[in-house]
């Protein structure tokens, strides 16, 4: 598995590493934004296969980064990972076309069974 996280806050980039790393998944890639994100896709688009991606971030949003991947033909297992954890916002993400929804923090065990789901789809 070749997982981006795509989030705002280094630190929950780092821990979030971190548990993928310990998980055996070597390939872990990082991005500040979704523009970040979006560049590094585009520009290689097998160097991905999972993204791990905050909702709200600068200059481009988790949900935008959504989009803009899907307008591309970009169908890449898209695992949102943030603090909002309201039905409307959970429903959004869904029929939006997230693969799979945690709320921070997680722990390993959630986010293992998350990358599972996505790739068992």
């Amino acid at each position: 598995m070749r997982v981006m996280v795509v989030d705002d806050v280094e630190m929950t980039q780092r821990l979030v590493g971190a548990m993928l790393r310990n998980m055996g998944i070597s390939q872990v890639f990082l991005a500040g934004n979704g523009v970040e994100a979006l560049d590094q896709i585009v520009a290689e688009p097998e160097r991905v296969n999972t993204l791990l991606c905050d909702w709200n971030m600068p200059e481009m949003d988790g949900m935008a980064l959504l989009s803009n991947l899907r307008q591309q033909g970009i169908d890449i297992p898209f695992v949102m990972m943030t603090g909002r954890n309201d039905e409307a916002s959970v429903h959004l993400a869904k029929e939006s076309g997230v693969d799979a929804y945690i709320v921070k923090p997680c722990c390993p065990f959630q986010l293992k069974e998350k990358l599972l789901h996505v790739h068992r789809k």
